[in-house]
């Protein structure tokens, strides 16, 4: 078999990503250097709009590339299914599979996904390439339920010498996803339905002007009214004056045409960002300004749209009414929804399974009101129509016969106390037993009686549980403009007569009264009648209805005095709940009438609608390509969070959506940028945001100042170095209680650098380092911790992190007995990037360099030390060689030395409780560097 390419992948007119990604042979993806010198350093600025697409283009082909290249060098790790069946679709390359789902999930490919297809699974890269061996690459269309649609590279014909034992094997190894790259590949084509250029347009050079013109808009009126209310409206959330001002001037321009169309927010850590554009998203809500929301990744959206979601149900009039205003979206498998309190209530999936079940025509809301309208009304059909037929069932809820014959037959007990006079039966023969005995026709109408109110109070409850659910299902799922206020109050109003009204049914409140004129003689049975004059009565009801029960003439002798029983009819009525009934009527039959909704039959329709109407929507920046369809209500406001660390060729996507004039930019390009995989495109600009490049072009970005998470201890440096003193601590950091002690010593102050010289760098996992002396004296520093929180039961959280991988992996196998002993205690190891936008009481960093050359590789790159030495709250404690940092010239050779001036310079080797353990790696290293000599030593003899 020809193992020369993958496939040519050509289509008719416009190539694709996955053209290009197809056309690559094997040793294409396996060159780094395929194209060097082929990608042009992005430039800041652009003369057109067409030219600033074109420029991002090489870049994202040399970043798939670089992504493909890491994968495949990863290959023996990579997950991998077999394939069971398979069959072409047509004369194309086109293939619908069926996989194997019965390893526990070993692997299930989604749309995206790139695979390989291979006859075994690789256990290394040289697997792929060797004679004989199929093998090609395919890419995932669709997928549901075990059942995956290809996209080939080229024909699937299985090779015979490829057959074990007779039998066919075939497997799918996931190499990398490609969905987000295929978006922005579709932007950069100007291949989005309906895209607009009107931002973009705005972005392509240096002007002057950009974003210092964001006063209000003189020729708008109504803009001194949209401040006032937002104003109140964000007063509950406390916002200090830098949060209120971008608050209230974002506001002032969401309707003006005369400022620039971005606008950036400047956000440094523990600034509040996250906290003020959930203030600007509530008033943008009030307002009905319909906006969404985007961030690079899945954490970053679900984050801020939790705050949003706080805020909103703090504010409800009613339960959940407005909810429908606001919708997440995006692959649930990867969000994870549910470990977020509120977003299920907003996420879009979650939503239309609702609705689809509540707008069915057969069982949604429509045909539970009109039921229950019906029963109400005529609660008699309703049982003749059932024709209960089956035995009364024992229902303790249920009047008893012994008080139903009290009630309604006052002679009844008197003929009783008789019977048990003459008869001398004394306690022997109880009233209900009597009554079987010698009045069986009150027993039968007992029995007609309790077997239809058994059968009216199942069928309410049953009727009623589906028609609540459906009426919160309506005015908290679905967009305002679809149920109005007036529509909410009144299902509200609804929602709590029936509870009322179910409540009343099964306290028994009935009572008996006549329905005809009764034949009156003397010693006849009179029932207990009461004043029903006046008053309205229908048929046997839950609240107040009536049961029609026709009497068969009966003779009986309850005494010597002999009683005639004339025929009559008797109705059975809630009478003193008549009110609530006629007024639950009322209201029920108004909702019918005036919850007017189009038809929605299908799950796209539904999700459409809801997707139209809201006013708040959020996502993830590539995921905004869902919002490109024909007859999209437009967008006119785009507020992307975390923008710095978004490639700008991502932010065209929701900047190019159809009506949108203005967005907002909030980020800190001082933070870590995108990941990028490719050195070639990384060093060609890919990673740089829009919001950078802005900066860089002399863009006014308005500034969260005011810094919440950090002891005044700990912000001095980074509030130097990387904010030219800008930042100011706020009253709560300042606080004296903020100085939390957690270990005895200087050491354990609010901020220290802990040297440990005597460490080693060397090689772990992979290609990445790690030092085991740093590793142990963590794994000390966090066991003291765990034992002051066994004394004092403090709630704290920890933070480790360190820029290696494999220093990371040691760390978390050192104190893994610490990451789940107490929810109150929690320690989380992960890398510098991993630690982006988080923060813990106390942070300690492994910067594991030590080398006699002052090397620290990637550990200079000043953004990610930002990121380090700012996820403390109280205490901040840096473990490293001081010697090798100094050495460096780097941004760490300042945090030595301004450690060094202000006395929070320790040496480890100072600390009594760290020096025994700092000596067991190193016993270990000295005794593995005796074995490697003493086997060298034995190989030379």
């Amino acid at each position: 078999m020809e193992r020369t390419s993958y496939g040519k992948g050509k289509k008719k007119g416009r190539t694709s990503l996955v053209d290009i990604v197809f056309s690559w042979t094997f040793s294409d993806a396996l060159n780094q250097n395929l194209y060097k010198d082929k990608v042009p350093k992005i430039p800041l600025t652009f003369l057109s709009a067409t030219e600033y697409m074109k420029s991002f283009i090489p870049s994202l082909i040399e970043e798939t590339h670089g992504d493909l290249f890491s994968s495949l060098k990863g290959i023996s790790q990579a997950p991998n299914c077999e394939i069971l069946t398979y069959e072409r679709m047509g004369k194309g390359l086109l293939y619908q599979m069926t996989f194997d789902e019965s390893h526990g999930g070993r692997y299930e490919p989604v749309s995206g996904d790139l695979i390989a297809l291979t006859d075994g699974r690789p256990t290394g890269i040289e697997d792929l390439n060797k004679p004989g061996r199929f093998y090609h690459i395919a890419y995932v269309q669709w997928s549901e339920s075990g059942q995956i649609t290809i996209l080939s590279s080229k024909s699937i014909e299985i090779d015979p010498g490829m057959r074990n034992n007779n039998v066919q094997r075939l497997y799918a190894v996931y190499l990398i996803n490609l969905t987000t790259n295929i978006r922005i590949w579709k932007a950069l084509h100007s291949q989005l339905e309906g895209a607009n250029l009107n931002i973009i347009g705005k972005v392509l050079q240096s002007d002057k002007l950009i974003g210092k013109s964001s006063h209000i808009c003189p020729s708008l009126e109504h803009y001194n009214t949209d401040i006032y209310i937002t104003t109140n409206m964000i007063r509950s959330q406390n916002l200090n004056e830098s949060q209120k001002e971008i608050v209230l001037s974002t506001v002032a321009i969401r309707k003006c045409h005369h400022n620039h169309p971005i606008k950036l927010v400047w956000g440094p850590p523990g600034t509040g960002k996250t906290k003020t554009v959930a203030s600007l998203l509530f008033a943008l809500l009030k307002l009905k300004t319909r906006t969404l929301t985007c961030a690079p990744t899945n954490t970053a959206v679900l984050e801020v749209a939790a705050r949003l979601c706080g805020i909103v149900k703090d504010q409800l009039q009613f339960d959940a009414y407005g909810l429908g205003d606001i919708v997440l979206f995006g692959n649930n498998s990867r969000m994870k929804v549910d470990d977020y309190w509120g977003l299920p209530d907003i996420f879009l999936d979650y939503r239309v399974d609702m609705l689809e079940h509540c707008l069915s025509p057969l069982t949604g809301w429509k045909r539970n009101l009109e039921s229950m309208i019906s029963l109400l009304e005529n609660p008699r059909e309703h049982y003749l129509l059932f024709n209960l037929n089956a035995e009364h069932e024992e229902d303790n809820d249920l009047m008893s016969l012994e008080e139903f014959a009290k009630l309604n037959y006052n002679n009844v007990e008197q003929a009783y106390l008789s019977y048990k006079h003459l008869e001398d039966k004394g306690d022997h023969v109880t009233l209900e037993q009597f009554v079987k005995m010698r009045y069986s026709y009150i027993n039968d109408q007992y029995l007609s009686f309790v077997d239809e109110v058994h059968f009216i109070k199942r069928r309410f409850s049953f009727i009623c549980v589906n028609l609540k659910s459906d009426l919160q299902t309506l005015y908290s799922q679905l967009p305002t403009s679809l149920v109005p206020f007036e529509v909410a109050q009144n299902i509200c109003a609804a929602l709590n007569l029936l509870e009322d009204l179910g409540n009343s049914l099964h306290q028994n409140e009935f009572i008996e009264i006549p329905t005809k004129n009764v034949e009156e003689k003397s010693n006849v049975i009179q029932p207990q009648v009461p004043n029903v004059k006046g008053e309205k009565w229908g048929l046997f009801a839950i609240c107040t209805g009536i049961i029609q029960i026709s009497l068969k003439p009966i003779i009986r002798w309850l005494d010597p005095v002999e009683t005639h029983i004339p025929t009559k009819d008797v109705a059975f009525c809630f009478g003193k709940l008549s009110i609530k009934r006629d007024e639950c009527l009322s209201i029920l039959r108004s909702l019918s009438q005036s919850i007017s909704l189009p038809q929605l039959e299908r799950r796209s329709q539904i999700m459409d609608i809801c997707l139209k109407k809201a006013c708040l929507i959020f996502c993830t920046a590539s995921g905004s390509t869902k919002l490109f369809t024909e007859g999209m209500t437009p967008i006119p406001f785009i507020v992307i969070d975390e923008a710095a660390q978004l490639t700008e060729c991502e932010s065209t996507i929701p900047l190019q959506l159809p009506g949108a004039r203005h967005a907002v930019l909030i980020g800190d390009e001082r933070q870590l940028p995108a990941m990028v995989m490719s050195k070639i495109s990384d060093e060609a600009g890919f990673g740089r945001s829009m919001f950078e490049r802005l900066v860089l072009l002399g863009f006014m970005k308005h500034m969260l100042y005011i810094q919440f998470r950090m002891h005044p201890s700990i912000s001095v440096f980074p509030n130097r170095e990387f904010y030219e003193g800008q930042l100011v601590d706020g009253m709560n950091v300042r606080d004296s209680s903020y100085s939390a002690c957690f270990l005895e010593g200087k050491m354990y102050s609010s901020y220290s650098f802990i040297n440990i010289a005597q460490g080693q760098e060397q090689f772990g996992h992979g290609h990445s380092l790690k030092n085991m002396v740093e590793v142990a004296a963590i794994s000390e520093i966090i066991k003291g911790l765990h034992k002051e929180f066994l004394s004092k039961r403090r709630k704290l959280s920890i933070g480790v992190m360190s820029p290696y991988k494999a220093q990371v992996h040691e760390i978390q196998e050192k104190v893994k007995q610490y990451m789940e002993s107490d929810p109150s205690f929690s320690v989380s190891v992960r890398s510098v990037d991993g630690f982006q936008g988080g923060e813990e009481d106390i942070i300690m960093i492994s910067t594991v360099r030590s080398n006699g050359r002052g090397n620290v590789g990637f550990l200079s790159n000043r953004q990610r030390a930002n990121v380090a030495l700012t996820r403390a709250r109280h205490c901040l404690w840096i473990l490293g060689n001081a010697e090798t940092l100094e050495k460096s010239g780097s941004i760490w050779r300042k945090v030595v030395n301004d450690a060094k001036q202000r006395g929070c310079f320790h040496n480890a080797n100072d600390d009594k409780v760290l020096l025994r353990p700092l000596k067991i790696p190193l016993l270990e290293r000295d005794l593995a560097d005796k074995s490697k000599h003493l086997n060298r030593s034995v190989y030379v003899l």
